[in-house]
């Protein structure tokens, strides 16, 4: 296991020894490739031990956050993520984060309203649009669905979730 992998912070220090950036950035690669892998307890243990060092990092909060989610350890997700909303309220990621909670957690109408926050904070956003329409699909809401997408389409119509938001809207009679 990479992440696990004895003398890892000598490694990443190594390039550095005066920069402590350079650290902490080596330390979160290895703990994102230890959460890729569904090596959860291994991620939480380098992103606790990575907040200590830098404890503002709110990127630190957000994949620890997921990092719980993975396990399905509801309650430290949220207590993670809580973490960033309340260091920045109008985190965008802190709320879409929330919502992508609530989802695991089968709360939609929540979960709506967290994706709703982080929208109307970053209007550009696609994701918790992508997510809303998602939502609005599930609930058999097509027309609510299809404006979200629309919108979409409309923001970035290059990017990736535009190609699938017009594929999707294709398929809306």
């Amino acid at each position: 296991a990479i992440g696990t992998e004895p003398g890892l912070k000598d490694k990443y220090t190594a390039f550095s020894p005066t920069t402590k950036l350079i650290t902490v950035a080596g330390l979160i690669l290895a703990a994102e490739i230890d959460a890729a892998a569904s090596r959860y307890d291994q991620a939480i243990a380098a992103y606790r031990d990575i907040k200590a060092k830098a404890p503002a990092l709110t990127l630190v909060n957000l994949q620890l956050g997921n990092a719980h989610l993975g396990k399905k350890s509801y309650a430290e997700a949220e207590a993670a993520f809580q973490e960033i909303l309340k260091i920045d309220p109008q985190d965008e990621n802190g709320h879409f984060a929330m919502g992508t909670l609530r989802e695991a957690q089968g709360n939609a109408t929540e979960a709506q309203s967290w994706y709703q926050k982080a929208s109307a904070i970053d209007a550009g956003w696609t994701r918790p649009l992508m997510r809303l329409a998602a939502l609005a699909t599930a609930g058999a809401d097509r027309a609510t669905a299809s404006r979200h997408l629309t919108r979409v389409v409309d923001l970035d119509p290059t990017s990736a979730d535009a190609q699938q938001a017009a594929a999707l809207l294709k398929q809306t009679p």
